[in-house]
């Protein structure tokens, strides 16, 4: 085998190589957009106890907090981070609904990294008490 044989080897094989290792940070990268619904359980875990403080709230204050900062240090010691690598901080948000009730959402946006208006998130409602995808 010549040398300019054995250099074209060696550079095809570190070729080889770099293309393997972008394909699987590209399939690392994509995996949570794709498979979100696979993230719910975590979700389950790392949002229970951030839920209960919501409703322990509720119960003192007869409507949900404005923020969940509100709840830091009476209600829960720090918000939990969602588990879900794309967004780690749960987003929220509070409705006051006709006749003065109220309603709430924690939700994880996951669509994907150009879907510039959310159209897809892991929601949990207090209406509805589950975790589900916004497409279910």
């Amino acid at each position: 085998m010549t040398r300019s044989t054995r250099v074209l080897l060696i550079i095809l094989g570190y070729g080889s190589l770099l293309v393997a290792a972008g394909a699987a940070l590209v399939i690392y990268e994509v995996w949570p957009y794709v498979k979100a619904r696979d993230y719910l359980p975590n979700l389950e875990r790392s949002s229970a106890a951030l839920i209960a403080a919501i409703d322990h709230y509720e119960t003192d204050h007869t409507r949900p907090p404005e923020t969940l900062d509100v709840l830091v240090s009476k209600y829960i010691a720090v918000v939990p981070a969602t588990g879900y690598r794309p967004q780690q901080e749960f987003s929220y948000a509070v409705y006051e609904r006709p006749g003065g009730s109220w309603s709430w959402e924690l939700f994880v946006f996951c669509g994907d990294p150009l879907d510039l208006i959310g159209s897809k998130s892991l929601c949990y409602s207090s209406e509805r008490r589950v975790w589900r995808h916004s497409l279910d």
